[in-house]
């Protein structure tokens, strides 16, 4: 026991190693890259050029719709369920129509010309990075911790970092060089796809993207995944988009970008640890188990924030000559640069939370709630998204089919019969720690007594419960059957929606009985 124990440790510190050492090469890369096009270009057209750098970035961060968030979260379910990793092509196709909305707004807001060269080069881009990080994402979610360093830390940056020796010399200007990086861009590609590929299988990568079923949908977790990511990426270089905003380019825009890479220095250490434990984050939410979910996010704040203080202390104190080593103009932003390190340190302690955001599904449990009597076997259900109902409840397969069909109007998702675990409302609160529920809300479809049923009322009662009846006047005498004298309808909110009050409660008792 003692003997495997430390190989996993062994095992651990070497992906982690591998890992710091890629983050530490991309932060290195960075300061490379900031180098190397002040000196190609000149400060005030690099200042251009990292306008449009930003812009792609958060282009390419609209692109991948969160994908990198949520691919840890849908390996692990799907190995813990044992089953296929569903395809994430619909989540990949609404990144691009969201690309496709977001492009001309992006090249305006940092003052750069919509024109089809500008449109092509930021697209290409974009695709690459994009790309690139999603390959990433894939290992890291395989528990290839090093490697997905590597990929996304090490060959992603690589080619574009060297970009600029390309047309040194040449009295280029940003759009020049905006090409180069793009054509450099599709080398990190085509790289990161050749590792991912070795390491893998070609499998496993085709998969992601085929259109077979399993088939991922737009759900509320994939969504919010995106919208996360996005966010994150504005915060990170909202100092750069705030100069945008305020019309300031040339050598403020560099410098403030000169910044932020150095920021992004300070962070490595903290991304080693949450890149380490996203795919034990994954596992533990995958499998519920929420006391070693959080040991691991505890365990992950506090060695994050160890690891990068001390960092940081030295970057704050440096500031300065720092910045100075790129371009003197540079300097002026010492103070900008110090208010970001601190904010990282802050980051370091709410990594792993973030993480878990991404990757888990907050209190989302996929099962059939029964009563407290059934056998425990598996219940067959229909998919319809918010109508999913018990196979066979509206008589026939044609019946059931015409009643879920109304959730794929728009055609982002297809219907499919599935195999849910069967679990009492009681068996799910003990299983999640919770605590006094105030609100169950209650929408199953016309099985809503027998959910209740599950509810063991000794121990679990909710102070309201809202309750979806599609014909309230029959459809409330089993429900009210279940929950007896302990709870009173105190109000009817739609036709379809009315709200139980527990009888000790205020509203229960000055409600008139409806």
């Amino acid at each position: 026991m003692a003997g495997s124990r430390g190989k996993r440790y062994a095992a651990d510190a070497g992906e982690a190693g591998v890992w710091l050492g890629s983050r530490l090469t991309n932060g290195l890369l960075g300061l490379l890259h900031v180098t190397l096009v002040t000196a190609a270009i000149g400060p005030s057209e690099a200042g251009r050029f990292f306008f449009f750098w930003t812009s792609v970035w958060l282009l390419g961060t609209v692109l991948r719709f969160g994908l990198e968030g949520i691919l840890p979260r849908v390996v692990a379910e799907a190995q813990v369920a044992g089953r296929e990793v569903p395809s994430l092509r619909r989540p990949a196709i609404a990144g691009l129509a969201a690309c496709g909305l977001a492009l001309v707004p992006l090249l305006v807001l940092f003052r750069l010309p919509v024109s089809a060269a500008t449109v092509g080069v930021s697209l290409a881009l974009a695709a690459c990075w994009a790309g690139t990080l999603v390959l990433s994402a894939t290992l890291k979610a395989h528990g290839r911790v090093g490697m997905s360093g590597i990929v996304g830390n090490t060959i992603w940056p690589l080619a574009p970092t060297l970009a600029p020796v390309l047309v040194l010399g040449r009295d280029a200007g940003w759009q020049e060089l905006a090409g180069v990086t793009a054509a450099m861009a599709v080398l990190s590609l085509v790289a990161a796809y050749a590792v991912a590929a070795r390491t893998l299988g070609r499998a496993p990568l085709r998969r992601l993207m085929s259109g077979q079923s399993p088939v991922l949908g737009l759900e509320a977790d994939v969504v919010g995944a995106a919208l996360l990511s996005v966010l994150y990426e504005l915060l990170l270089w909202l100092p750069v988009l705030m100069l945008a905003l305020a019309g300031k380019g040339g050598v403020a825009a560099a410098g403030m970008f000169a910044a932020v890479r150095v920021t992004g220095l300070v962070s490595w250490p903290y991304n080693a640890v949450v890149a380490l434990l996203t795919p034990r984050i994954a596992q533990a939410l995958a499998a519920r188990d929420m006391a070693r979910t959080r040991s691991l996010l505890v365990t992950g704040s506090l060695v994050g924030v160890a690891v990068t203080l001390p960092v940081a202390i030295i970057v704050v104190l440096a500031a300065r000559p720092i910045l100075e080593l790129f371009d003197p103009a540079y300097g002026f932003v010492a103070g900008a640069l110090a208010l970001l390190v601190i904010g990282r340190v802050f980051d370091a302690a709410a990594g792993p939370v973030g993480e878990a955001l991404l990757v888990g599904r907050g209190t989302w449990l996929d099962c059939a709630l029964v009563s407290a009597g059934h056998d425990g076997s598996p219940v067959t259900m229909r998919y319809g998204g918010l109508m999913s109902i018990v196979a066979g409840s509206h008589g026939s397969e044609r019946d059931d089919s015409a009643y879920v069909s109304p959730a794929f109007a728009l055609g982002l998702e297809q219907e499919y019969t599935f195999s849910a675990p069967a679990r009492t409302l009681s068996s799910l609160l003990d299983e999640i720690g919770a605590p006094q529920v105030d609100l169950l809300s209650l929408d199953v479809e016309g099985f809503e007594a027998q959910a209740l049923a599950g509810l063991d009322l000794d121990r679990h009662a909710p102070r309201f419960i809202l309750v979806e009846i599609h014909d309230i006047a029959t459809g409330r005498v089993p429900i009210e059957a279940v929950l007896g004298d302990r709870y009173v309808a105190v109000e009817q909110l739609s036709p379809l929606d009315l709200l139980y009050a527990r009888a000790d409660q205020p509203a229960a008792r000055a409600a008139e009985k409806i």
